[in-house]
C-alpha cells in the first residue's frame, strides 16, 4: 500500500509544537484503523504460534538429589586405637572428587544401565510430533536375552482386544546385538517382517529376533491403540545417555563438605528419577564391595600372622625341649627366665591377634548390612 504525505494526518500550522488535541487523536486512530486487516492477521498468527508451542512443545525437566557420604564409625573402636579401621568416607574433598569420578565413569553407568534394563524404547506417534513413552503400561515387549536381537529397526504395533498387528521398518543397516556379552554380529539371514497378526504372549521368532508382546496393566478393552512403535536399545546407549545427562558437583567453598549434588535433565521426570536412584544404589554397592574387600584382606593378613606365630611357638618349644634334654635340666632356673618371658609374650601376641581376628569378622558382618548414604 503506497502512502503519500497527504495520507498521514498533519497538525494544524497553528498547533505546531503544541500538545495533541482531541481532533488530532481521532485522526491518528482513523489512520491506524485503515490497517486493521494486517493487525488482526498479526495477532492471529502470534496466538497460533503460542498455542502450537504450548500444546506440542516438549517440556525439559531437571531432577536433582543431594547425597551425603558419611564416615563409617568403628563400632568396636578401642581407646588405644589398636582396633580402629582407617575407613574414610567423608570430610575430605579429595574423597568426594573420587566418588564423583566413579559416578561419571563409563563402567559405573554401564552397571546402572544393566540394572535398569531399558532394553525396549516405546514410541508414540502424534499428529505433529513423536515422543518416547516411559512406564505407560499399555503393552510390554519381552525380549529373549539369550537370542540375538536387531538394532536399527523400528517395529510398528497396532493393538486390538485379542491380538496385535506387527510390522517393521529398517532405519539403517541392521546389526544384531547380544545382551549377554554386549557384542554385535552380522545378520544370520535377510531381515524381514511382513505385516501380520500375532496373539498376545506368542513368541515372534526368526534367526534375527525373538520377542513377545503382552498386555500391560493399563490396557483397556474396546480401546483404539494406534501410532505405537518400539525399538530395541543397548546397555551401552543407556550408559552413554546417562553420562551425557548427569551433572555432578561438590561444594568447593566448604573444605570438609560431605555432599554430592547430582542433577539430570531430560524429557521424563520419572525416568530421570529412576536413573539417579539407580546410580546412587550402584555407588552404595561399589562402596560396600570396597569395604568388604578391605576387611577380607585384613582377615587374611591376621590369619597369616597367627600361622607364623604358631609356627614360631612350635619351633621355640622344640628348641627348649632339646636344650633341656642336652643339659639335663628338669627344674627351670633363673637362666631360663628370659626364655619363659619370651614365650609368655608370644602367647600374649597370639591371644591379641585372635581377638582382633574375631573383631574383624564382626566388622565384616557389620559392613555388609550398614548403609552409609543418605539422600
Amino acid at each position: 500500500m503506497n502512502m503519500s504525505n497527504q495520507d498521514i494526518p498533519q497538525l494544524d500550522s497553528t498547533q505546531q509544537g503544541a500538545s495533541f488535541t482531541t481532533r488530532d487523536i481521532l485522526n491518528l486512530l482513523r489512520y491506524i484503523l485503515r490497517f486493521w486487516p494486517f493487525i488482526i492477521a498479526s495477532l492471529a498468527i502470534s496466538l497460533s504460534i503460542a498455542v502450537f508451542k504450548n500444546k506440542y512443545a516438549k517440556d525439559i525437566y531437571r531432577i536433582g538429589a543431594k547425597v551425603s557420604v558419611e564416615e563409617t564409625k568403628n563400632p568396636l573402636g578401642s581407646a588405644d586405637g589398636s582396633f580402629n579401621i582407617g575407613f574414610s568416607f567423608g570430610g575430605d574433598n579429595a574423597f568426594l572428587e573420587k566418588r564423583k569420578a566413579v559416578l561419571e565413569s563409563y563402567s559405573h553407568n554401564l552397571r546402572v544401565a544393566k540394572t535398569l534394563d531399558w532394553s525396549v524404547q516405546y514410541i508414540q506417534e502424534g499428529r505433529f510430533n513423536r515422543s518416547y513413552v516411559y512406564k505407560r503400561g499399555i503393552y510390554e515387549v519381552v525380549i529373549d536375552k539369550d537370542h540375538l536381537q536387531p538394532l536399527n529397526v523400528e517395529f510398528q504395533i497396532e493393538l486390538e482386544d485379542d491380538f496385535f498387528k506387527l510390522g517393521a521398518e529398517q532405519l539403517a543397516e541392521v546389526i544384531l546385538y547380544d545382551y549377554r556379552t554386549g557384542l554385535t554380529a552380522e545378520l544370520k539371514e535377510e531381515f524381514s517382517l511382513e505385516d501380520r497378526e500375532f496373539a498376545y504372549g506368542e513368541w515372534v521368532t526368526t534367526g534375527n529376533y525373538r520377542f513377545k508382546v503382552e498386555k500391560g496393566q493399563k490396557f483397556s478393552q474396546n480401546a483404539s491403540y494406534t501410532g505405537y512403535k518400539f525399538r530395541l536399545n543397548t546397555y551401552e546407549n543407556t550408559a552413554n545417555w546417562g553420562m551425557a545427562s548427569l551433572r555432578i558437583s561438590t561444594d568447593e567453598a566448604k573444605k570438609n563438605s560431605t555432599l554430592l549434588d547430582i542433577q539430570m535433565e531430560g524429557l521424563d521426570r520419572d525416568q530421570l528419577a529412576d536413573y539417579i536412584n539407580a546410580s546412587i544404589a550402584e555407588l552404595q554397592n561399589f562402596e560396600l564391595q570396597q569395604k568388604n574387600l578391605m576387611a577380607i584382606n585384613t582377615l587374611d593378613f591376621i590369619d597369616g600372622q597367627i600361622k607364623e606365630i604358631e609356627s614360631s611357638l612350635r619351633d621355640s618349644e622344640s628348641e627348649l625341649e632339646l636344650f633341656r634334654a642336652n643339659n639335663l635340666i628338669v627344674d627351670l632356673s633363673a637362666e631360663s627366665t628370659s626364655t619363659l618371658e619370651y614365650f609368655i609374650e608370644l602367647e600374649r601376641n597370639k591371644a591379641e591377634l585372635n581377638l582382633q581376628r574375631s573383631f574383624y569378622r564382626y566388622v565384616l558382618d557389620f559392613l555388609r548390612t550398614e548403609n552409609n548414604y543418605k539422600g
